[in-house]
């Protein structure tokens, strides 16, 4: 047996410990930063609260808010120009997926030259890495705090490129249960059901080993536990400290098995129509079960039984599969998911998205490679209910 089990961030997780921010950067001997983060976290009062940690250290402070969902790759390298010039020697991530991504690919621009898409061919092209970076999770969802890829878009292409490597990580997570007691019932949907995406496509995935498989295990069970409360009771520390440990080790799990066909066909569904990631993968993840139960049974029927389903031993892998993804469904409507007639789209673009998805790369890890009609079907079907 053979394999390798990458883990790019230090992980501090515990109620309050984004207070302590600044004192993490100066023990790094860092003097000073750039703070990266959107507008609508800014509105919440979280960046001033942990940049007060900062500037309370001594630490000179440059503030980037411009982010905006699936990052275009222009807005990084104008986030990354002003940190070259700036010459600041680490950079703070603070909010959802779409603003740690950005800082990831800012801060890897730091010690390599050119621009984010120059990097965005093969794996681990940056050969050099960036400043210190920490990463401050705010809505528990995309696990980007720990791992070592990020997302961005290329608007003209319409299309999401992934730039991955070594020097992508965060140096630092910090995990604070309590920031997450302010977040809206329809972002902690959709973000839990990334995290549970993340947790089953990472399980099913050809290139899982027994280590991711037993923290992707571990990570669906808390998430099918602790969503459903955290939409309901959002203001429970405890159901959010749930989630936030079930999106960390559905990332641990995820950044090392990585995906199938749910973000395969998720990433053109965002491309699109623009629909946020959390969604388009709630979507998603029903076909990515029934598309792969006949390459890994064992794996759908045990998600099933953790899911409450009473199984026979002995049942056609089919009906096995639609069982599981109706049950997935269920409890993505359960939660507010919306479908995708309620989502506005175009349906007329249907099979541009089903088509893209053959350009989507890592199908090595799919246990089944997708049918593009099969997909269609699938998204009409969707849209239709």
């Amino acid at each position: 047996m053979e394999f390798i089990f990458n883990v790019p961030s230090k992980v501090m997780f515990g109620e309050h410990y984004s207070d302590n921010t600044g004192q993490y950067f100066k023990d790094a001997d860092v003097d000073k930063i750039m703070c990266i983060y959107d507008q609508g976290v800014k509105s919440t009062g979280i960046v001033d609260r942990v940049l007060e940690s900062v500037r309370g250290e001594g630490i000179e402070v440059l503030e980037f808010g411009e982010v905006v969902s699936d990052p275009p790759a222009g807005l990084i390298d104008q986030a990354a120009a002003i940190a070259r010039k700036e010459k600041v020697q680490g950079i703070l991530g603070i909010g959802g997926g779409s603003t740690m991504d950005t800082a990831k690919c800012v801060n890897a621009l730091l010690g390599n030259e050119g621009k984010i898409l120059d990097y965005a061919h093969d794996y681990d092209t940056m050969k050099c890495p960036g400043g210190y970076l920490i990463l401050v999770p705010t809505t528990f969802g995309t696990s980007s705090e720990v791992t070592d890829g990020g997302v961005l878009s290329v608007p003209d292409e319409k299309r999401k490129v992934s730039i991955w490597g070594k020097n992508l990580g965060a140096d630092l997570a910090v995990i604070d249960p309590v920031l997450a007691l302010g977040i809206p019932k329809g972002i902690t949907a959709a973000t839990g059901m990334d995290s549970l995406a993340h947790a089953v496509e990472s399980y099913m995935s050809m290139i899982a080993t027994p280590i991711t498989e037993a923290i992707s295990l571990q990570a669906i069970r808390t998430i099918i536990e602790y969503l459903p409360k955290a939409v309901e009771a959002g203001s429970c520390l405890e159901n959010r400290t749930g989630m936030c440990l079930g999106c960390l080790t559905a990332g641990l799990a995820f950044n090392n098995a990585f995906q199938n066909q749910g973000h395969g066909l998720a990433h053109p569904m965002g491309a699109y129509w623009h629909l946020p990631h959390g969604v388009a993968c709630a979507i998603a993840l029903p076909f990515s079960i029934k598309d792969n139960v006949h390459a890994v049974p064992e794996k759908v029927r045990a998600l099933g039984e953790i899911m409450g389903l009473k199984l026979p031993e002995e049942m056609d892998n089919d009906e096995l599969g639609t069982l599981v993804a109706e049950r997935v469904e269920a409890f993505a409507d359960g939660i507010g998911i919306p479908n995708l007639k309620e989502l506005g789209v175009e349906p007329s673009l249907i099979e541009t998205v089903a088509e893209a998805v053959k350009s989507e790369p890592d199908q090595y890890t799919y246990p089944h490679i997708p049918k593009t009609e099969d997909m269609v079907e699938f998204l009409h079907k969707n849209y239709d209910k």
